[in-house]
């Protein structure tokens, strides 16, 4: 399994913590790949989370 970290778009360099309440949003590929990440959160927003495939490992 290949773990990708991800963080919220917009934070600071090494924080990944979005510290809000609300509900995942995952959609996927034709294959089943995540193509997006996301929380949606109060105000009708939603925060989007980027990959970082350079941190990614295998376990």
């Amino acid at each position: 399994m290949r773990i990708t970290p991800r963080k919220p778009m917009g934070a600071p360099s090494g924080r990944r913590l979005l510290n809000r309440s609300g509900i995942g949003l995952v959609q996927l590929d034709e294959e089943g790949r995540p193509i997006k990440i996301a929380q949606l959160i109060g105000e009708g927003r939603a925060v989007e989370f980027e990959g970082r495939e350079e941190e990614a490992n295998w376990h």
